[in-house]
């Protein structure tokens, strides 16, 4: 067993997931450019999509949305709570929920039904303030901002752009056409990427992970890298055997069952010194330097890249955050995305 504090000390976190808020803001003015006649509103739900809300928030009203979107109240307040004044819409509730904070923090509220507007009137009654409320059809005599597109059809159906835009997925730099890297306009903004923990030499005949469903041929050299589906690395990822990270300047696959707290990669019988303990492992990112992207996991998955970026969470995971005036340590997703 590998103590867990000889990969995550000095060296770097032992897992990690690199937002780039740069990659962030350039999508933003991407996004901008394609809706020249409407306000942008970048939707930061569930925690950014996991990339960290607050952050991402500010960096794309930094290059020009001037609106902000979430789901829950909580999301919403959460936002007001770091500082954040910019327009907010939290579009998903219960009737029974308390809407007077919300009023009161100047959120915008979608309102489905009767019950929804009960409920928000009387929050507004006692927070002692109006309520701004977004509906889903027009009541006559209003003059509202009408709000309809989202990721696609703002790059793409300008005839849907009205008064204010939406886009989600793709202020991540995930793109929701699927385009592969190098024809989007897009820049992925999430890198993940884990430490060796072990590097070890084993014979041909030598099974891997439970079940050793993966038996060496021949004499190899494999690495561990400890993230597994605990941290966001889905167990089924890996059952065609076709899952590879980029580790020591190449693309080696993973060998063997996900595992709830690592996976092992096959450095190959060659590659004695070409891997040691503490290299970085990177398991998607922008694609550019050769290494997977989401949307590379999302084929494999039969998913959505959403799903990918998302499901990065847990304690162990560590979230950086660069592109900004200064790196900032996030110490740890706590269940981002859900």
């Amino acid at each position: 067993m590998v103590d867990s504090r000889s990969v995550a000390g000095p060296g770097g976190a032992r897992a990690e997931a690199v937002v780039d808020l740069a990659a962030v803001r350039h999508n933003v003015r991407v996004l901008t450019a394609a809706a020249p006649g409407a306000a942008v509103m970048a939707v930061v739900k569930a925690d950014g999509y996991g990339h960290g809300a607050v952050p991402v928030a500010r960096a794309a009203l930094d290059a020009g949305a001037t609106w902000l979107g979430v789901c829950t109240l909580d999301e919403a307040l959460e936002l007001r709570g770091a500082g954040v004044e910019a327009p907010v819409l939290s579009w998903l509730h219960l009737p029974d929920e308390d809407f007077a904070p919300a009023v009161a923090a100047r959120i915008d509220l979608s309102v489905a039904s009767r019950a929804h507007m009960a409920a928000v009137v009387d929050g507004a009654r006692r927070a002692g303030c109006p309520a701004r409320v977004h509906l889903k059809a027009v009541e006559r005599g209003l003059t509202p901002i009408r709000h309809l597109a989202n990721s696609a059809a703002t790059l793409t159906r300008p005839d849907l752009h009205f008064d204010l835009v939406r886009p989600g997925i793709a202020v991540y730099g995930l793109d929701p056409l699927e385009r592969p890297v190098g024809q989007s306009a897009l820049r992925p903004a999430m890198t993940l990427a884990a430490r060796v923990a072990l590097v070890k030499q084993v014979a041909a005949g030598e099974g891997v992970s439970y079940g050793h469903e993966w038996v060496a041929e021949t004499d190899t050299t494999l690495a561990l890298v400890p993230i597994g589906y605990a941290d966001g690395v889905p167990r089924r990822l890996n059952f065609a055997g076709r899952m590879r990270v980029l580790l020591g300047g190449r693309l080696r696959p993973v060998v063997g069952k996900v595992c709830m707290d690592q996976v092992v990669v096959n450095c190959g019988p060659e590659s004695e010194g070409e891997v040691t303990v503490g290299d970085r492992a990177v398991l998607f990112g922008p694609g550019d330097g050769g290494e997977p992207t989401a949307q590379d996991w999302a084929d494999e998955l039969g998913t959505l890249h959403y799903e990918v970026v998302t499901g990065v969470r847990g304690r162990r995971v560590r979230r950086t955050v660069v592109g900004g005036e200064a790196m900032i340590d996030e110490t740890m997703i706590d269940g981002a995305g859900g």
